[in-house]
């Protein structure tokens, strides 16, 4: 209640905040120490004893790691803080990209033992890149074999050299932290409570604070879908605008009405009145999907991609019998994750990207559903580019198809790592919106299985010709037709098939370096540096299908000392090969005849 009352009388500065580590490195035991001195709890948890209050899964208190990422609020000196704890492990590396696109600043936990790990430097390299305002808080200074001056100078000189001790910080220095542009290094132990206060104290003079535009027109956007509890709730970073019960909302091209409006006090979610610029607010609209605009778009917002998954799995249930519950509950789980991909074509089979996140999903579905389940082997996921320019076209009653509709595309190959591109070229004096609307999701959701059955990726589609019947023409005649022309084109054009490769950290004895690196060499790894010591440290690039399993491997030829580190690096093309298609996926659009009798409802 005190809560609402200071909220709603005094006009706060608020901050929206991230709390970012690789795994084990006490990112969550801070975060308990800064909720605790928020007033949030009483008694400061423990990760060893279950009790934090950020991890309040099950499955996340009896492995002591953070699974999804939670959201907090308080207020300290008068500042109203917006805090979410995020996942270290790599495998969830994309509840970390959900909340990096919703803050204004971080702060990265390092530990002055451990040192930069793999995931510290993924998350180093998207501060830089974003350049977004940071804190590094070097952690664990009270545990044997902290190394303070190697670990900051390692941090500096990955970060551009621009961390900064924050006693040494004047006003000068403490504005360009909040552009982002210098780093302000706090020292402590999360464990023992030592440095946690100065952090708190000092985040507002380091950090930017949210712009609070509540005059202005509404802009949002959903980062965190939650469907533990009775109600699916949908958690909304509020850029700019204010949003209150009975008020209309745009969203997916659609208007609905607020019945339900609630914001965060503590980690409680708490009905409300209205919210405001700058706060994070839980909406209950029920077609709310991760990454969808409220109101109108944001300069602010960040689309951002960290990794993606390069393992697929098919899910099936101990109990056929479950078969469909089984459906309906990773539907609700792909809801919370959508990089899960769910497909359920000829079996149900998710995107994962590693082995803890399918041990994860093993015991939700058991804990939160009740569902016990096997998985099969994995495979790697493939993408497809096409190899050159091509183009396709259907006239409208002149190609043979059923469809009261005509449109053409051509197709442009990019340069690895661009993505989908999507260009229209038809103005909508030429053809209604609600058709370019079909067209446009029709050719989105038709790139997502290709000739080879994977996503197809790095082109540009441009949407060059349409024709329509003012009488008989619907959308639903734009989407059924547009993926056959669509294929035409990529077939028309040949496709190469793309790989996954991961960023490789092996540390060795040297009494196994030439085991190490005759691995390597076996599994087709590209070694750019080798750093000698008492342990040899190699790093490189290695595709990922080649290495599965390795870490477990090394553990046995090193006597359980040896250490495989990996992080997603990108997509290279790769020989094509039989065992390499994804043949339960090939896009049935492939087949003219076969497409078109499933869309009349005949077999598929």
């Amino acid at each position: 209640m005190y809560f609402k009352i200071y909220y709603e009388v005094v006009k706060l500065k608020k901050l929206n905040i991230g709390i970012i580590a690789h795994v084990d490195a006490g990112k969550t035991t801070l975060t308990e120490n800064i909720l605790h001195l928020g007033g949030v709890v009483k008694e400061i948890g423990r990760v060893d004893k279950g009790n934090t209050q950020t991890d309040s899964m099950a499955v996340e208190r009896r492995r002591g790691i953070s699974v999804r990422a939670a959201v907090t609020s308080f207020i300290h000196n008068s500042v109203q803080f917006n805090l979410i704890d995020t996942p270290g492990h790599v495998d969830f590396v994309a509840e970390v990209e959900r909340v990096f696109s919703v803050l204004d600043g971080v702060v990265l936990v390092v530990s002055a033992k451990e040192g930069l790990q793999s995931q510290t430097r993924v998350l180093m390299d998207t501060i830089v890149s974003l350049g977004m305002p940071c804190i590094v808080f070097i952690n664990k200074i009270d545990r044997m074999g902290a190394e303070l001056k190697k670990v900051f100078a390692d941090v500096k000189d990955y970060m551009g050299g621009w961390l900064v001790n924050a006693e040494e910080m004047d006003d000068e220095l403490a504005q360009l932290a909040k552009a982002g542009q210098v780093y302000p290094a706090f020292y402590g132990s999360a464990l023992k409570g030592v440095g946690v206060k100065e952090l708190l104290d000092a985040i507002p003079q380091f950090l930017p604070e949210a712009a609070q535009e509540a005059d202005k027109a509404v802009s949002g956007v959903v980062f965190k879908i939650d469907n533990s509890t009775r109600e699916r709730l949908a958690y909304v970073r509020l850029y700019q605008g204010r949003l209150q019960l009975r008020d209309m909302v745009d969203h997916n091209g659609k208007q609905e009405k607020i019945v339900r409006l609630a914001r965060l006090e503590g980690s409680k979610v708490v009905q409300c009145n209205f919210v405001e610029a700058g706060d994070i607010t839980v909406l209950y609209l029920k077609d709310l999907k991760v990454g969808n605009v409220i109101g109108e778009p944001n300069q602010h917002m960040r689309k951002i991609r960290l990794a993606r998954p390069t393992l697929s799995v098919e899910v099936l249930p101990n109990e056929p019998a479950q078969k469909r519950m089984l459906y309906e509950s990773l539907v609700q789980l792909a809801d919370e994750d959508p990089l899960l991909d769910l497909s359920n074509n000829k079996k149900m089979s998710v995107h994962m990207f590693g082995e803890v996140q399918m041990e994860i999903l093993h015991e939700l579905l058991f804990e939160r559903y009740g569902i016990s389940v096997h998985f099969s082997q994995s495979s790697t996921i493939y993408m497809e580019v096409p190899t050159k320019m091509s183009s396709a076209v259907a006239p409208i009653f002149k190609s043979g198809m059923p469809y009261a509709a005509g449109v053409g595309f051509r197709i442009e190959p990019l340069s690895v790592g661009s993505g989908l591109q999507y260009v229209t070229e038809v103005s909508f004096g030429d053809l209604e919106k609600p058709f370019q609307n079909a067209v446009q999701e029709a050719v989105f959701e038709t790139c997502k299985h290709g000739v080879y059955g994977w996503e197809i990726t790095d082109v540009k589609i441009i949407f060059d010709y349409a024709d329509y019947h003012s009488v008989k023409s619907t959308p639903s005649d734009f989407r059924n037709l547009t993926p056959l022309v669509l294929m035409e084109a990529f077939t028309n054009a040949g496709v190469t098939l793309l790989e996954p490769y991961l960023d490789f950290e092996l540390q060795v004895p040297q009494t196994s370096i030439a085991k190490a690196i005759y691995d390597l060499q076996c599994m087709k790894g590209e070694i750019a540096e080798t750093i000698n010591g008492d342990f040899i440290r190699i790093t490189g690039i290695i595709p990922s299908h080649n290495c599965k399993g390795y870490g477990a491997k090394i553990g046995g030829y090193t006597e359980g000392q040896g250490i495989w580190l990996t992080k997603f690096h990108g997509y290279r093309p790769t020989a094509f090969a039989e065992d390499k298609v994804n043949t339960d996926e090939v896009n049935i659009a492939t087949n003219k005849t076969k497409y078109i009798l499933y869309k009349s409802g005949g077999a598929k």
